[in-house]
């Protein structure tokens, strides 16, 4: 009787303890000659195995001797993602405190078994646009860890209210200018009257290239007023 090697992932529960047989006469059969189970040393952790299988109370009846051979389970590390968590912060503003998303702890682990502190680099640059961040520095003797990025996001600021000049364009198109943000991108609305709460957007959003932006509208006949919107 040879013990099937075995392998699990940790935390999960053992699989089934198998072996092969060698030596059957006539037309005997595992099921009918032998009774009993296998049984492995005990122990639930990657650094304490592997496990030797053992013959336990595998037995046969008469006209047999058992020659058992053993093997081994061995445990695996289980798969834990470490994934920075999104952020954003104002253009200017300092950075915010990264943190991050845990999947994958078995047996009702958190942090606390790991090892090493967690820490963050981000893609440099403090203009409006993504930025990678990336964890790293953890280890866990049960765990097989990945990390993956997440991204902080750079807004403009929000500008206070102010109004905008309107200029005309030839006869038929007005041009509506402001002080921009490089790189940011602007919606320029348009409206009948300033009370009203249903304000209709220009076809076009505009990104601007440099410190103003401008979008052009065709005149009408009827004023309209515009207010330009900061998208995130």
């Amino acid at each position: 009787v040879t013990a099937d090697p075995k392998t699990k992932i940790y935390g999960a529960t053992d699989t089934a303890l198998t072996f092969a047989v060698d030596g059957l006469k006539f037309s005997d059969t595992t099921a009918t000659v032998l009774t009993g189970a296998l049984t492995r040393a005990s122990g639930e952790t990657v650094a304490g195995g592997p496990y030797a299988i053992a013959q336990g109370t595998l037995a046969a009846i008469s006209n047999y001797a058992i020659g058992f051979t053993s093997n081994a389970l061995t445990i695996a590390r289980a798969p834990l993602s470490v994934t920075a968590d999104p952020k954003t912060k104002t253009l200017g503003a300092a950075d915010p405190a990264f943190t991050a998303t845990y999947v994958g702890f078995v047996n009702g682990e958190t942090t606390a078994v790991l090892t090493g502190t967690l820490t963050f680099s981000r893609a440099p640059g403090e203009s409006v646009g993504s930025y990678l961040i990336t964890p790293s520095d953890l280890t866990g003797t049960n765990y097989f860890i990945t990390f993956n990025t997440g991204t902080l996001t750079i807004v403009p600021a929000n500008p206070a209210p102010m109004m905008l000049p309107l200029t005309l364009s030839g006869t038929t198109n007005i041009v509506i200018a402001w002080t921009a943000v490089s790189n940011a991108i602007y919606r320029v609305q348009y409206n009948a009257t300033l009370g009203s709460t249903n304000w209709t957007a220009l076809v076009g959003d505009v990104t601007a290239t440099g410190g103003t932006a401008s979008k052009t509208d065709i005149l009408t006949s009827s004023n309209r007023f515009y207010r330009v919107q900061i998208l995130p």
